[in-house]
């Protein structure tokens, strides 16, 4: 498949070694410096995968994460000179798919970047053949619409919150650790778990319980992980 990426960084003198890499692996690459031409851009084009650096000239990289998140459920790879593991949870909790510290060599990001559009084609070509619903208690896991649906309504999960929803909703009652957990929604390194999962969670409780702080299906295991039960 022709792949069409949009990298947007704020370092001018990286697009001409990024889009030749890039090119010279088969996809289609356009770059961008600001914000808003990133967004205009999403205004019209669809994208499958979105290089992101951190530090941008007109806002700020987290900000813009989100709001590619929005309106894409591409993936994004941030790719910034920052190695500070906070900054690192804060981009996954922002939407981010990958964190990759620059410089690195060709070789690991052009990895990176076949791992993560191999998982998204893999899981929507599964998606697609094997359409179901997914009912626990009362609570609807809409497979087609990548959603759920809560009291007759669709409860607007993103992307992580539906893959990790999805997820434990296979096997209710079972529990799985936060590293089993973040491994198969995020395919990352599971030290980053923690705080990630908190997050989440809480966000996905919000959305799916009537009673957040009293979950009747999204449980905790204390001191393992967390499991759904019907």
């Amino acid at each position: 498949m022709n792949f069409s990426i949009l990298s947007l960084d704020g370092d001018p003198a990286l697009m001409p070694w990024l889009t030749k890499l890039l090119r010279d692996e088969g996809y289609q690459i356009k770059t961008m410096h600001t914000v808003q031409r990133a967004m205009d851009a999403l205004k019209t084009e669809a994208f499958d995968l979105f290089l992101l650096d951190l530090v941008l000239p007109d806002g700020d990289g987290l900000a813009c994460c989100r709001q590619i998140r929005k309106a894409s459920n591409a993936p994004i790879v941030i790719l910034s000179a920052k190695d500070d593991l906070d900054l690192k949870v804060m981009g996954f909790d922002a939407g981010a798919d990958d964190y990759v510290v620059k410089p690195c060599h060709p070789r690991e990001l052009l990895a990176r970047i076949r791992a993560q559009l191999r998982r998204t084609h893999e899981f929507n070509r599964a998606f697609r053949s094997n359409v179901r619903m997914i009912a626990v208690g009362d609570i609807v896991i809409d497979q087609s619409a990548h959603d759920a649906i809560v009291n007759g309504e669709p409860a607007g999960l993103t992307n992580k919150e539906f893959k990790l929803l999805e997820f434990l909703a296979k096997n209710p009652g079972r529990a799985y650790s936060k590293e089993r957990i973040f491994e198969h929604v995020w395919g990352e390194d599971a030290e980053l778990a923690g705080k990630t999962l908190v997050v989440h969670v809480r966000r996905l409780r919000e959305k799916i319980c009537s009673d957040p702080d009293n979950p009747r299906h999204l449980l905790t295991v204390r001191g393992y992980g967390y499991k759904l039960s019907l």
